[in-house]
Order: structure tokens, then sequence, then C-alpha cells
């Protein structure tokens, strides 16, 4: 569940995995597996974040391995 350019990172190993079960669940599986795992998210907060939920905020409570957040600036999101 990654990408890198291997030009610019050739010492990070990064993989991809194709799965079916819900976002929150596949993460938590392969944090089983990882180091570190990469997450962005919206930053959606209040009425928002409830509505949508928030894959990160479970996969953050619920991972095996350390979690690094990524955040979009605000001028970004669409």
């Amino acid at each position: 569940m990654g990408h890198r350019h291997p030009d610019q990172h050739p010492q990070v190993e990064a993989s991809y995995v194709a799965d079916s079960r819900l976002p929150v669940d596949a993460l938590v599986a392969q944090s089983g597996h990882a180091d570190l795992l990469v997450l962005g998210t919206h930053g959606w907060g209040g009425l928002a974040g409830l509505v949508h939920g928030s894959v990160t905020q479970d996969a953050f409570a619920r991972a095996n391995c350390p979690i690094v957040v990524i955040r979009e600036p605000h001028d970004r999101v669409v």
C-alpha cells in the first residue's frame, strides 16, 4: 500500500496490496507486517468528521505499527 519513486528513495521498500475488506480493516491487517504506515487525511473535523468517519483515526487506534499522518493543506482539499 504505497508509492515511491525508486530514483529518489532507493532505500525505501514499499508494497502494493489489493484488498476487498473495508479500508480500515485492510490497513490494520497490513500493519501487522509493516514497519510504518503513512496515511493521508482530509483534516475534516466536527460534524463533517462524524458524518464521513475517519479511516485514519480508526487505523491509528487499531494499528500494530507506528503511523505517520500527512494532512493535505486546506487550500488543496477538494
